[in-house]
């Protein structure tokens, strides 16, 4: 998929059929004369191994020209009863915002913006079908959303972790279990929204990462992936863990998938048999079984 000048790949997300990938802008000048390109989508209903999927860039803006796309969402064709092959998806912008994005059957798009509750970039979006919320965190906040109702339906401070919230993720059994990716020397907390408690910390230790201080990790690039009881994750020396929350103690598997120096973006769990993973460079799509 080809990329404008000064603009880079930033996150991706399932969404039916195709993948949608979100853009962010990296050089303040580098677009003054050229448009921004902030979302495209790739489709994964071909099934040749040699054949060249489908892409499209969308012209479109869903947040700020002068910024991006920070975190995406799929969302499930339930929300759109009447148009069943419309593809659904939420998008959070370094500018804020939430919004909602439409690609219909002729591959029209719709948008509409949601809300600007965050006081800092939207990095992270899940949504929980049981109750029609999509739930954003950014900074210190995580706010839940009432897709149905159109209002915002929670709105949680969590200045007790002294952390930035990262991304997010839903239980599948526990719609008020969040799995929380944090900027903290353990990446993932679970967290119980009902009671507004850390449940648990765990994940790999990293000390001394580019770009934070001693004793912290970076996950702004590092998007795991919830499925079920397994969280599948990579880090900055191309190495895939996947945890069982059952049993925290250490990774059920631990896989090097690139070199060091390859940092893995973002692993997406498609199913019992389908894992994405996202470099600077491009995703790759793996067969996959779970142990």
């Amino acid at each position: 998929m080809d990329q404008r000048p000064g603009v880079g790949l930033e996150v991706a997300a399932l969404a039916g059929d195709r993948l949608i990938v979100g853009f962010a802008r990296y050089k303040a000048k580098a677009l003054a004369t050229d448009p921004s390109v902030q979302i495209g989508w790739v489709d994964l209903r071909d099934t040749n191994p040699q054949a060249v999927p489908r892409h499209r860039l969308l012209s479109e803006l869903g947040h700020s020209a002068e910024t991006g796309v920070s975190s995406l969402c799929g969302l499930p064709s339930s929300l759109q009863p009447d148009a069943p092959n419309t593809t659904l998806f939420a998008s959070g912008g370094i500018d804020h915002s939430v919004t909602f994005w439409k690609i219909l059957e002729t591959e029209l798009v719709w948008k509409e913006k949601l809300h600007s509750s965050h006081k800092s970039r939207v990095d992270a979006l899940a949504f929980c079908p049981t109750k029609g919320l999509l739930w954003s965190g950014g900074g210190s906040t995580v706010v839940a959303y009432d897709m149905r109702g159109e209002r915002i339906a929670l709105q949680v401070a969590v200045p007790k972790f002294d952390v930035s919230v990262c991304h997010l993720h839903l239980h599948t059994s526990d719609p008020n279990v969040l799995l929380l990716e944090v900027r903290a020397s353990k990446r993932f907390r679970l967290f119980d929204a009902r009671q507004q408690i850390r449940l648990v910390d765990f994940g790999v230790e990293e000390t001394n990462v580019e770009g934070t201080g001693a004793g912290t990790t970076t996950t702004k690039f590092q998007k795991a992936s919830f499925l079920e009881n397994n969280v599948a994750s990579g880090d900055r020396k191309g190495i895939l863990r996947i945890w069982d929350v059952r049993n925290l103690s250490k990774p059920t598997q631990q896989i090097k998938l690139y070199p060091d120096g390859h940092e893995i973006r973002q692993v997406i769990l498609d199913g019992d048999s389908r894992l994405l993973d996202l470099t600077k460079w491009g995703f790759s799509v793996r067969d996959y079984t779970r142990s």
